[in-house]
Parts: C-alpha cells; sequence; structure tokens
C-alpha cells in the first residue's frame, strides 16, 4: 500500500485513465468555503496533481476520461442548470456542452463513440460524438428511463459492449417469502 499524496486537501478518486498512468480526482480545499476542482494525478514520475477543470461556482460532477485518453467529460451547474460538458485532456481546454436540457453522471461508451448522462427526469440519454478532428457531439437521444428511485449520477453503467446497463435500483415490492426464526439452535447441535 502506497500514499499518492500526503496534503490537506479532500482528494476522491473518480476514475482512472484505461493505460493505467492518470488517476483522476474531485480535489477539495481543506478548508474555508471547500470549493471542488477535477484534477488528475500522474502515477509516476513527480505524482504532482494539475488542474484539468478549475474550481468553478456551485457543483461539480463526473470526471470520466475518454478510452483513448484524450478527452474528459464532467457537469456542472455554473450556468445556472447542470450541464454535460467535455474538455480536452490534459490541458483541460476546448469545452465542449454536450447536453441540451440538463443532466449529470457522464459516462464514456468503450469505444469513445458516445458519451451517456443522466436527464433530470430519470431518462438515460446518449450522444454520439465524432473526435476525429476536435470534439464535436451529435443531437441527444434518449435510450430507457432509470426505475424510480434510481441515483441518477452513479448508480448505473454501461457494459464494455455497449449494449447492457447495470442498474443499482432500489427494491420496491416487499418479499412473500416466509421468515423462519429458530431459537435455542445452539442446543440441537449435541444431539
Amino acid at each position: 500500500e502506497e500514499a499518492v499524496t500526503d496534503e490537506d486537501r479532500q482528494r476522491i478518486p473518480v476514475d482512472w485513465s484505461r493505460d493505467g498512468r492518470f488517476l483522476t480526482i474531485f480535489d477539495r480545499e481543506g478548508g474555508g468555503n471547500r470549493l471542488i476542482q477535477l484534477s488528475t494525478i500522474p502515477l509516476s514520475g513527480d505524482r504532482k496533481p494539475f488542474v484539468v477543470v478549475p474550481t468553478v461556482p456551485g457543483l461539480l460532477g463526473g470526471g470520466r476520461l475518454s478510452s483513448d485518453g484524450r478527452w474528459l467529460a464532467y457537469d456542472t451547474d455554473e450556468s445556472g442548470r447542470r450541464e454535460v460538458y467535455v474538455v480536452s485532456f490534459p490541458d483541460g481546454q476546448n469545452r465542449v456542452q454536450i447536453s441540451n436540457a440538463g443532466g449529470l453522471g457522464a459516462k464514456w461508451s468503450r469505444n469513445g463513440r458516445e458519451i451517456l448522462y443522466a436527464a433530470f427526469d430519470g431518462t438515460v440519454m446518449a450522444v454520439e460524438v465524432d473526435t476525429s478532428r476536435g470534439l464535436r457531439p451529435g443531437t441527444p437521444r434518449q435510450l430507457f428511463r432509470l426505475p424510480e428511485g434510481t441515483g441518477l449520477a452513479e448508480a448505473w453503467d454501461v457494459s464494455a459492449d455497449g449494449e447492457r446497463f447495470l442498474v443499482n435500483a432500489p427494491v420496491t415490492k416487499s418479499s412473500a417469502v416466509p421468515l423462519s426464526v429458530v431459537f435455542n439452535w445452539a442446543a440441537g447441535l449435541g444431539r
């Protein structure tokens, strides 16, 4: 076990680059107003964190790297409503808005050609992206609605082939299976 950082800040890992070279983190001030930025720690060399998405007023979420390691998807409410954005990685430049009616919990498809996110009504949205020359997003389209009570940001993910989804959905119906309780069970062991 080896410490990656030893500073007074709160650093929460959110993604790991596919090649294992970078760890993306929520980087929060240790005191004061505790603003958050998205930073990255190189896992070799000096391991000095660098900022990719600077501190913004309001909420900041996500922080998922594309499979080719060239783009970082995140969400923020700095415009007054949470929206999904992508910036080039590692320089944090070339910001492009992906969602057009609010969204959070951005995830990349494993092939890097789609960004998935949750709309506020619980609908999982998909946006095709062309990264051949910069990043050009398509129009968001609806895929399916998450079960009621499912967290919008981190309670779901897409499979490696992009064809299935894993959803951490709450149980909404009680079980009809009877429950048996056995008292003094240890006394029966001696027989």
